[in-house]
């Protein structure tokens, strides 16, 4: 069943649901992001957006046919925008489209808002935005939050995110950097509707998962869409739903929560910028966080344990229908989980031998990332040697990666192993390479500083400074 109820003492903050916190808590939450959070650095939503798109066509000399109406259009709030961004398009042809709209979306000068932090930190299953900015990829790296990237062009990528092995970051409509994937105008939008992986992978994630969204409007393109892409899951059994929107007509009201079947938080806004939203992400977080402290942590193992069983003996039952490569993934995401959940003897002994059996027939950059995965948990509980021992017949395949935050990676455990194993000669180039594929990543202080310490705890004082400043 679902509600809705605006009283005098919740106009302005948000309640936060007891079951949003536990499905969160236990992993099981995603959360979809609109436009909110991005508008409040600094870049412009729909209608804004189509504005700054007509302003640069001017600024470069185009001359657009009909501007006039193109503007009423703009000023008109019941106008479809589709069919403003499909017009643009046509007018502005494909190549000054692209960069029009590089302009708009990739400017120089923005930074993840706080609502992007607190976003980062919060422990969701996933993250799907409708946005083409990058300010959710900085947040996630800025908070270390290991994650993947894709867009809905990516069907490979697309059948990850339903075999649950990692955290996601799924850029719905696609990026900025990659302008064929944007979905900006009607052509678009049908194309996507008949996306059949990008549509099985929506409705996995509604069926299987409580979804929240934040920084949307009711009327927002980009949400009528999803709502309509998973309209059919919807109508089944499927978990509770939850969306974040400023306080709406009760018309509205009835027919988002009847048709959609999603709970809706109201709030009324203060300001401009929000800030009730964001003050719901912050106490959502405080209560995950509340509630893992609170929960001791044998039951948390116990019940992690259980979960994990039954996961582990369903992928044994499928293994030959799912080949090797896709066993190995998802029995790497179970064995993540348990691990995270305190199930740390459990984990490794449950993942180590199908690993060493079956990693080669990942392809490389996979069979890297998940090696480097797998290799955590090897140097907590099997110790340095054994996670080296993962580790070592990777590194001519790391050479040949494109990805340099993988190969930093690598390289950063790499050294980590043999800093265990006190080669503090093998660490300290490891480190330089990290380095040189990556000098300007966060962690490279955090490197150069654990092999300082190496140093100074086995009494090689002259050799610390080699580990700093490099």
């Amino acid at each position: 069943m679902v509600f809705w109820a605006v009283t005098e003492t919740n106009l302005g903050s948000i309640a936060v649901p007891a079951d949003l916190v536990q499905r969160t808590l236990s992993g099981r939450c995603v959360a979809v992001i609109g436009s909110g959070p991005s508008q409040n650095a600094g870049i412009p939503g729909w209608r804004g957006a189509l504005r700054k798109i007509v302003t640069w066509a001017g600024e470069q000399g185009f001359s657009l046919a009909d501007l006039d109406e193109i503007q009423r259009m703009l000023d008109d709030q019941s106008a479809d925008l589709l069919t403003i961004a499909a017009e643009l398009f046509e007018q502005l042809g494909k190549t000054r489209y692209r960069h029009a709209l590089a302009a708009v979306f990739r400017p120089g000068d923005v930074r993840p808002t706080a609502a992007h932090g607190c976003l980062a930190t919060i422990p969701f299953a996933g993250i799907i935005t409708t946005n083409y900015d990058k300010l959710m990829e900085i947040a996630l790296t800025t908070a270390g939050i290991d994650h993947i990237v894709l867009t809905q062009q990516q069907p490979a990528e697309l059948n990850e995110v339903i075999g649950g092995d990692r955290f996601f970051l799924l850029k719905a409509h696609g990026d900025i950097d990659n302008i064929d994937t944007v979905v900006l105008g009607t052509k678009d939008y049908q194309k996507l509707l008949l996306n059949n992986a990008y549509q099985s992978c929506i409705s996995h994630i509604f069926s299987q998962y409580t979804v929240l969204f934040v920084g949307f409007s009711l009327t927002d393109p980009d949400l009528q869409l999803t709502l309509n892409m998973s309209r059919a899951v919807f109508e089944g059994n499927t978990p509770n739903h939850y969306a974040v929107i400023e306080k709406p007509g009760p018309i509205n009201a009835r027919r988002f929560q009847r048709d959609h079947g999603i709970t809706l938080l109201p709030y009324e806004r203060s300001d401009d910028t929000h800030p009730e939203v964001g003050e719901f992400l912050r106490e959502l977080r405080e209560k995950v966080s509340e509630k893992r402290t609170q929960q001791p942590q044998v039951v948390i193992v116990m019940e992690a344990q259980r979960s994990a069983a039954a996961e582990l003996e369903e992928l044994e039952r499928e293994r030959g229908a799912l080949g090797p490569a896709e066993h190995l993934r998802r029995l790497v995401g179970v064995c993540q989980r348990l691990w995270q959940d305190g199930a740390r003897k459990q984990a490794w002994t449950s993942v180590i031998g199908p690993f060493g059996r079956h990693a080669a027939a990942l392809p490389n950059e996979e069979r890297v990332r998940l090696s480097v995965e797998v290799s955590i948990m090897a140097i907590e509980d099997a110790g340095p040697m054994r996670a080296a021992e993962l580790l070592r017949d990777l590194q001519p395949i790391v050479d040949q990666l494109g990805d340099s935050q993988l190969q930093f990676s690598f390289w950063d455990m790499w050294a980590r192993c043999l800093l265990g194993i006190h080669d503090l000669q093998g660490a300290k180039a490891a480190i330089d390479r990290a380095i040189a594929v990556a000098p300007g990543h966060p962690a490279r202080l955090t490197i150069e500083a654990r092999g300082a310490e190496a140093c100074l705890l086995s009494g090689r004082l002259r050799e610390v400074t080699d580990f700093r400043g490099t």
